[in-house]
């Protein structure tokens, strides 16, 4: 995962899984994730920026 700032704005760019899985839930497919929270290389009043992220999709 990538994280830039960009002006005022945090930019993530994550890479797609071209074979989304179900969620654990089962409800929906995960397209992209970190799997939890990572620092990034992003920083805001000197600290790094720590991001958790889900994309996904609806399962029908």
């Amino acid at each position: 995962m990538k994280a830039t700032i960009t002006g005022n704005k945090l930019v993530l760019e994550l890479p797609i899984d071209p074979n989304p899985q179900p969620s654990k839930s089962g409800k929906t497919f995960l397209v992209a994730g970190t799997g939890g929270f990572i620092k990034t290389t992003a920083i805001i009043n000197g600290k790094s920026v720590s991001v958790a992220v889900n994309a996904t999709i609806p399962r029908a």
